[in-house]
């Protein structure tokens, strides 16, 4: 099972290399019916390959799409992480607004950044 951080990932990289056929499903519930006929050496019938990358087959494709994906969730999960970084500097700051409909994670991110750069 994945998490959904991952599912987005996942998502992403689908969509960089599938032109799905399905739109009513989700890139990911597509994604995993691409995994499912590959895996049973079937012709997927729920997509066709991007045309940049139609000269790969389709575990080709399905190597490069779980490259792209790891790498994606690396970059969420440091983008994320910053963001727990920048919250927590600010509440050490006490400068957190009790609305927090007001926090904008954009500055939250930057603040982390720059706070993990200093503690390097």
């Amino acid at each position: 099972m994945h998490t959904e951080l991952e599912k987005r990932a996942i998502s992403f990289a689908a969509a960089e290399l599938l032109i799905f056929s399905d739109e009513s499903a989700s890139f990911y519930d597509n994604y995993l019916l691409f995994v499912e006929a590959v895996k049973k050496n079937k012709t997927p019938g729920n997509c066709e390959i991007y045309q940049p990358y139609e000269h790969m087959d389709v575990i080709e494709a399905l190597k490069l799409i779980d490259e792209l994906s790891d790498n994606l969730l690396c970059q969420f999960e440091a983008i994320l992480d910053e963001a727990k970084a920048g919250i927590v500097q600010c509440a050490i700051d006490g400068e957190l607004d009790s609305d927090m409909n007001l926090l904008s994670m954009e500055c939250m991110i930057k603040k982390g950044c720059v706070n993990e750069l200093i503690h390097s």
